[in-house]
């Protein structure tokens, strides 16, 4: 008799194995991401455009036509600007065609 009770224990331990928690699902995460490439900070925008930070900032100045960014973080020394990387590809498509319509 011991021996059956032996194995008892045994199958319900394994049965007990077999159970999956509840605590195991998958997540669902959005399904339209925002991803990294989507927008340029300063120094993206510099490497994108091949221009320097100053150049940039000059642009911004001076080129109403040029996309201004939006401010992510205001205040003082520590304000951050974001670029859309659609906006700025748009631009450089339009001064592509206004340079090539005065030649």
């Amino acid at each position: 008799m011991e021996d059956k009770s032996k194995n008892d224990s045994n199958d319900s331990s394994i049965v007990a194995d077999k159970v999956r928690s509840p605590y195991k699902k998958k997540i669902r995460r959005p399904t339209r991401r925002v991803h990294d490439g989507d927008f340029l900070a300063i120094d993206e925008l510099s490497k994108y455009l091949h221009l320097s930070k100053m150049s940039i900032y000059r642009l911004i100045k001076t080129d109403p036509s040029f996309p201004s960014g939006f401010p992510i973080i205001t205040g003082g020394k520590r304000s951050k600007r974001l670029w859309k990387k659609r906006d700025v590809s748009k631009w450089i498509t339009s001064q592509i065609n206004t340079s090539g319509s005065e030649s």
